[in-house]
């Protein structure tokens, strides 16, 4: 059995963070970009000839879509109906649902989860196999009701069973469940939605992550799953559909003798890999110190004006700075007298004694008491101050 895994798609989110003027054929690509996306969505899937597509929630990003986007959504649907592809949907806590917010009927291939209470649904693929779907959704902004507990145990009559869920693990404001609820009701696999950081809980249970990222944070993002159910083994690949991806590159100034040499050689570190690339870019340089009057270009934005000339429907670079050098302070002490410091925080009556304001709360008072989370703090402060400081020698 194939499907594919689609989560948090906030099909009619706006990009974000954007504060120069973009040139006007780049600025098309990117009111195009979301629609764009859900198109390769189709695409693939009608491409790999799956028996099925799951929306994990947060299909729209707004509680009222516009009615050009619901109208988008539907058309695409459509396709997949030609194609007698099902689409099971269910509401996250962006779009939860509201049945009068929308003005067109979902086709009948879409199968929807509507309630707050949990639903199974059978059905089986042109193969002949026969699977089961569970599922729910939100009917308002927050659901902190563990939905884990109203999933029924698997369905020995069918030959996979697969659960769908838009929540989180650490807060309580998003259907909080944990992994072993899950693991509990031995499914063959679970889709998630609400993390837009792809992440994998176990082998079985997934966050795609958004197809398609909208703020600078969601670096490279743009995928969605392929499963291929065979038996009790799980295959999962990652399929690209975002029209645009947002990344973060640092380049080396060092090998640029002058800035007459500067354009050029940024040109050619950026120049676009296909035809097909749409890149939001964050540029940071390093090694310029040896460039002439080189900081003014950056903060006068001339610089950065040049480079998006370059390629104004691919590449839109909308940060462009140096990279900030840290300069160590000097210590006399030396690194063993780090060592030997770090060590004696390391038991536990002193370390929860530097943390003293942490053990009024219960909870972190146990975390305290956690040897693992001991070491895993003093790993990050001995790293801090190696990044801080010069130490001396004995």
């Amino acid at each position: 059995m194939r499907f594919i895994h689609v989560a948090d798609l906030h099909f009619d989110r706006t990009f974000e963070g954007l504060t120069k003027e973009l040139p006007a054929d780049f600025s098309k690509k990117l009111n195009q970009a979301n629609e764009k996306t859900l198109k390769n969505i189709v695409t693939t899937a009608i491409e790999q000839n799956v028996d099925f597509v799951i929306f994990a929630g947060d299909t729209f990003h707004q509680m009222n879509p516009s009615l050009k986007n619901q109208q988008l959504l539907m058309q695409q649907f459509e396709k997949l109906a030609q194609a007698e592809i099902p689409v099971y949907l269910i509401f996250g806590n962006h779009d939860y649902y509201e049945e009068n917010r929308y003005w067109f009927a979902f086709p009948d291939n879409v199968v929807l989860f509507e309630t707050e209470t949990v639903k199974t649904i059978t059905a089986t693929t042109k193969n002949g196999e026969k699977y089961a779907l569970s599922g729910f959704s939100y009917r308002q902004q927050y659901l902190t009701k563990k939905m884990a507990q109203e999933f029924p145990l698997r369905n020995l009559e069918v030959d996979y069973h697969i659960g769908i869920y838009h929540g989180d693990v650490q807060d309580a404001n998003f259907a909080p469940f944990s992994v072993s609820e899950l693991k509990s009701k031995n499914y063959d696999y679970w889709a998630l939605g609400h993390i837009h950081q792809p992440t994998q809980l176990s082998a079985e249970m997934i966050y795609p992550g958004t197809p398609q990222g909208h703020t600078k944070k969601e670096l490279d993002l743009g995928d969605v799953l392929l499963l291929e159910l065979t038996g009790s083994n799980i295959n999962v690949s990652k399929r690209p559909v975002a029209a645009l991806r947002w990344q973060k590159r640092t380049i080396s100034l060092a090998s640029c003798e002058n800035n007459a040499t500067v354009l050029n050689y940024l040109s050619k570190q950026l120049a676009p890999v296909s035809a097909e690339t749409t890149l939001l870019l964050e540029l940071v340089l390093t090694d310029s110190e040896h460039l002439q009057n080189f900081a003014e270009m950056i903060t006068n934005g001339q610089l950065q004006d040049l480079l998006n000339q370059q390629w104004p429907a691919q590449i839109f670079v909308h940060t462009l700075k140096l990279q900030e050098i840290k300069h160590k302070i000097s210590l006399p002490a030396s690194d063993l007298l780090k060592t030997q410091l770090l060590q004696e925080f390391s038991h536990g009556e002193i370390f929860k004694e530097v943390l003293t304001e942490l053990t009024i709360n219960k909870n972190t008072t146990l975390l305290l008491e956690d040897p693992e989370f001991r070491q895993e703090v003093l790993k990050q402060v001995a790293a801090e101050l190696n990044e801080q400081f010069e130490w001396g020698q004995d």
